[in-house]
This record gives C-alpha cells, sequence and structure tokens, in this order.
C-alpha cells in the first residue's frame, strides 16, 4: 500500500479501488466512499504499526468494514422498528404516562442522526408513508 512518494498518489489508487469494490457490493456512492475512508485509514494505521498490506489483507479490512457497517445498520434499524412499535402501541390514557411517553420518544429521536429522526418525524407525527418520504427526503 506504500504510497509513490509524498503526494499521496498510491493511497488514492487504493481509496479509488476500494470504493469500486463497495460499489460493486451494491452500496450506493456515499456510503462506498465513508466505508472506504474507513478502510484505508485502518491499512494506514496497520503499515504504521509495521504491516505490509498485501491484497488479501486489503480484501480482510474491507470484509470486516463492511461488516461492521452492516451490524450497526442492523442494530439501528431494529432499534427504529422497536420505537415504532411502541409509539403505535395504544396510547396512553394518563397524562403522567402519555408526558413520560413523549420524553422517552424525544430521547429516542435525540439518539438517531438529524435525518432519520426527521423521517421518524415524518412518518410518525404528519402521517406520510416512506414513499413519499423517500421522494422529499432525496
Amino acid at each position: 500500500m506504500r504510497s509513490d512518494g509524498h503526494d499521496g498518489t498510491g493511497y488514492r489508487r487504493w481509496l479509488a479501488r476500494t470504493i469500486g469494490g463497495f460499489r460493486d457490493d451494491g452500496f450506493d456512492a456515499d456510503v462506498a466512499a465513508d466505508l472506504a475512508g474507513e478502510v484505508v485509514l485502518r491499512l494506514l494505521q496497520a503499515e504504521q504499526a509495521g504491516r505490509h498490506i498485501t491484497a488479501p489483507y486489503w480484501r480482510c479490512v474491507m470484509r470486516s468494514v463492511k461488516n461492521d457497517y452492516l451490524r450497526r445498520l442492523s442494530v439501528t434499524r431494529a432499534t427504529n422498528e422497536r420505537i415504532i412499535a411502541r409509539i403505535n402501541a395504544e396510547p396512553a390514557e394518563d397524562p403522567e404516562q402519555r408526558a413520560v411517553l413523549h420524553l422517552w420518544y424525544e430521547e429516542c429521536l435525540a439518539s438517531l442522526g438529524a435525518d432519520e429522526a426527521q423521517i421518524v418525524r415524518m412518518h410518525l407525527e404528519e402521517q406520510y408513508t416512506f414513499e413519499v418520504i423517500s421522494q422529499t427526503v432525496s
């Protein structure tokens, strides 16, 4: 992975290959670029630690970064589904319980990214379908 001099052209070549690999796996351009940045960072750290970077090692790091991303995505989706199920449950009759549920809902939204929170609000509070939301957000 060594750079071809101090201009970083070797690293840019690895980055381009990595983005292409993630695009081939079906990731959109933004996600592929983010994941590729993480791969190159891990490769640089390994190289600085004295590891010789080979193509099989590069593929292993790519697979590891991809699996980490998919695990995080799975956890986020499961959390969102639990939030939606809880919100769609029977409404609380007791005003105090309603206030507690509203506070919990706001805390859950705060734990999401801004875009994710906007999507949840649009779906649950404004009753938009996911089709309409996808056209609005993208």
